[in-house]
Order: structure tokens, then sequence, then C-alpha cells
């Protein structure tokens, strides 16, 4: 595992590891979710190089090891445009192999946004319990959150997420928090920043270019699940899948099932080289 550190909107200094062989046959973006980082997917970049897939999960901002403050984000420009440097530094070490994207939860949003509104499109794109709806977390927070977005939009809040929704696995909900690189936090702006990021995601959703896998835990409280059902339905590209873990939590890659899911993530890059 490589560690590289690169530019991102605004000058903000990012961080990231890369996984590799020397000659891999697929290059794998990986975008994580909201107050965690990009090193929590160790397991899973691991298996896939086992697969000749390289793997780079970087942290974006306000998260991990990249710059900014704490949950801190006031435009979702700033995200896109982050994810835009990332994809041009890892397709500059691999200009010829075919790229895919992963993104689970917020970092699934980040990147359907980021293909439907722009970006590259990439081979394919693997997502996870996408933030589509609104989270599952305090109605109040949320609410409280909407307003103070317009009239003070740096003001930094905690999301509340409860820990022990992220996994069925008592040590991996200890782990998340116990990782003194995961964070609670979140700016109020981000509410209504996701919102309109959402409307973006539904509207293209008709468009979208690139084959999808969208996976989801049944038992994910974190994640709601009728809207992800409802933008599954509006993908109008020919190759799309469903894949539901019916007893697993927010996390399948950290729940009981994920060697299940690291196996299906390989095949489906693999089948689309």
């Amino acid at each position: 595992m490589e560690e590289v550190r690169f530019s991102g909107a605004d000058g903000t200094e990012l961080f990231g590891r890369i996984w590799s062989t020397k000659a891999p046959r697929a290059a794998l973006i990986l975008i994580h979710g909201h107050g965690e980082h990009g090193g929590r997917y160790g397991r899973m970049a691991e298996y896939l190089v086992k697969m000749d897939v390289a793997v780079f999960a970087f942290d974006y901002r306000g998260h991990g090891l990249s710059g900014g403050k704490r949950g801190l984000v006031l435009r979702w420009q700033d995200l896109h445009e982050d994810t835009h440097a990332a994809v041009s530094l890892f397709a500059n070490r691999f200009p010829t192999t075919p790229m895919f994207f992963y993104g689970h939860s917020l970092g699934g949003t980040i990147a359907l946004e980021y293909v439907v509104n722009g970006g590259i499109v990439p081979r394919g794109l693997i997502i996870s319990a996408p933030a589509l709806g609104a989270p599952g977390i305090s109605p109040v927070i949320l609410t409280l959150g909407r307003f103070l977005s317009a009239v003070a939009p740096k003001i930094i809040m905690s999301t509340g997420l409860d820990s022990d929704n992220i996994s069925r696995i008592p040590e991996e909900c200890r782990k998340y928090r116990e990782d003194p690189l995961v964070h609670d936090k979140a700016a109020v702006r981000m509410s209504t920043e996701l919102t309109k990021a959402q409307e973006r995601i539904f509207a293209g959703a008709a468009e979208l270019s690139s084959p999808i896998l969208l996976c989801y835990g049944g038992e994910d409280h974190i994640a709601p699940r009728p809207p992800i059902e409802e933008f599954f339905e509006l993908v109008g590209h020919e190759d799309k899948a469903l894949h539901i873990f019916p007893d697993a939590y927010h996390e399948v890659h950290n729940d009981f099932v994920r060697d299940e899911v690291n196996q299906l993530y390989g095949s489906w890059i693999q089948a689309r080289i």
C-alpha cells in the first residue's frame, strides 16, 4: 500500500492510499462514507488486488488524514472537484487501465453525482447503501440543520449516528468507535447540499451511461431503502443489478457477509474489464 498526497478543490491537501500490482487489469476509485476514511477498506482492497484490481481510496476533505476542518463541507462542488482530482491522479498512474468507481453511503452519493453531473464515465459503478433519502439520524437534527444552513452554514453539529447500526459484528462497531480518524461531525450546510445533489442524481438516472451494481443490507437502519429502490428503477442503463444482503446492516463489507460481498465485487468487475 502506497500513501499519496495531492491537491483538491481550492488547494486543500488530500490524502489517499493506493493498493496495486505491477500490471492491474482494472483500477477502482473508492469513496468512503461520511465521518470515516479510506483506511477502513483495507480488507476489501487487499482482496481486489489479488484479482488484479488496483484500488485508490482517498479521504475527502474534512475526513481522515486529508485537510479541512472535521466535517466541514460548504459546497457539494468541492466534493465533486476533490473526486475529479483523485480520478486524474489515478488515471495518470494507470492511463490504459479500465476505471471503475466504488462508493459507500455518502461516498455512493458522491460517486453517482460525479458521474451524472459531468464527471468521467467509468467502466462500471459499484454503489453500496447510498444516501439517496433522509439519513437514519434524528429528525430533529435534520430539521435544525436545514434551518441553520441558511443563517449559519459553518456551524458543526454531531450527526448522532448510532455506531451499533453499522454492522452485526460487535468487534467492527467497537473498532469504528475507537478509530481516532472517525468522527460524527457535519456542517449544517451539508443537509441542503445533500438534498440538491440527490435531486441531480435522480434527474440524471435515466441517462446514466455506466453499468451499475447497487447493493445494500436488508436491515440497514442508516440509509433508507425506498429511495435506493426508486433510483434503481429509474436507471436507464441496461446493465444494472440490485443485490440485497437480507440480514446485513449498513456496512455490508464489514458484516458477516463480507467475504460474499468481496467476491461479488471482484467478479462483477472482472466480467466488465
